[in-house]
């Protein structure tokens, strides 16, 4: 009987221990799947952590640039990368620290502060650290990857 009662806890155990390693396994799968950019422009860098979408990986793709930030209106700045695949981007929403793509002329857009949706500005990410810099950025800034 003891024998038998070891087997089935030995058993419990193995199947505890296999799911645990498959949620750790799906956990750090994730977390690999990250795509974090670093935009600076001397001492200001901002963080912003993209989102799953094919014009955000495409700009993730081109990565690292040097280009040159325009100021627009009086709530961002903009940069002119590559085209980008806005087919499947949500809708930019929300206000300070957003990064959008506006498909109409091409610009990836970092808003610093409100601003009004519209059917042509998609969302790529959002800042994760450094949000007051964005109104900072002039001149060149070098946009790449921040690895693991």
């Amino acid at each position: 009987m003891k024998k038998i009662i070891f087997i089935v806890l030995g058993i419990i155990l193995l199947i505890f221990l296999i799911f645990v390693y498959a949620s750790f396994k799906n956990n750090k799968e994730e977390v690999e799947d990250e795509m974090i950019i670093r935009v600076s422009s001397g001492d200001n860098v901002i963080t912003f952590e993209l989102n799953d979408s094919k014009a955000a990986k495409d700009l993730y793709s081109q990565l690292p640039l040097d280009l040159e930030v325009s100021d627009f209106s009086t709530n961002e700045k903009v940069f002119y990368p590559e085209k980008l695949d806005a087919s499947d981007a949500p809708f930019a929403k929300g206000g300070k620290g957003v990064l959008a793509y506006y498909e109409p002329w091409g610009d990836v857009v970092m808003f610093y502060d409100d601003f009004s949706s519209n059917n042509d500005l998609y969302e790529l990410g959002k800042v994760i650290d450094g949000v007051d810099m964005i109104e900072n950025l002039s001149g060149n800034i070098v946009i790449e990857k921040v690895e693991g």
